[in-house]
């Protein structure tokens, strides 16, 4: 086999373990399931709560989700930034991808904020001058 494969071949270990389970009854080379945690399966019930409890109060934070939807911080982070696409701003979560209807309330944000900040910053010059 070493000839014909080189080194892609199959060490006589590997071989030698795989005869002996095949002997005992299994008919998978691959492992047995092993004890623990059971996985949770992300539904798309579950991210379909998420994401209701995340539009209605986008300042809820990750650690508080696990607590309302009983699965675990990973499982909530997977779902808040790779299934929803969410990211926090300003302290609230905001999709990355807004629609027309979204940038406008976002936008109206904004720009009172960089007001606020720049008669703030105007008084503080002055005070420091």
């Amino acid at each position: 086999m070493v000839t014909v494969y080189e080194e892609k071949c199959v060490s006589d270990k590997s071989v030698r373990k795989w005869s002996a389970r095949f002997c005992a009854g299994h008919e998978s080379v691959g492992d047995d399931q092993r004890p623990g945690q059971a996985n949770t399966v992300i539904t798309s019930d579950l991210i379909d709560k998420v994401d209701d409890l995340v539009r209605s109060n986008q300042r809820v934070t990750l650690r508080m989700l696990p607590l309302k939807v009983d699965v675990s911080y990973g499982t909530e982070w997977t779902i808040v930034h790779d299934r929803l696409r969410f990211r926090k701003v300003y302290a609230a979560w905001v999709p990355k991808q807004l629609n027309d209807q979204q940038k406008k309330p976002q936008l109206t944000s904004s720009l009172g904020g960089t007001t606020h900040i720049r008669v703030g910053t105007g008084n503080l010059i002055a005070a420091k001058q």
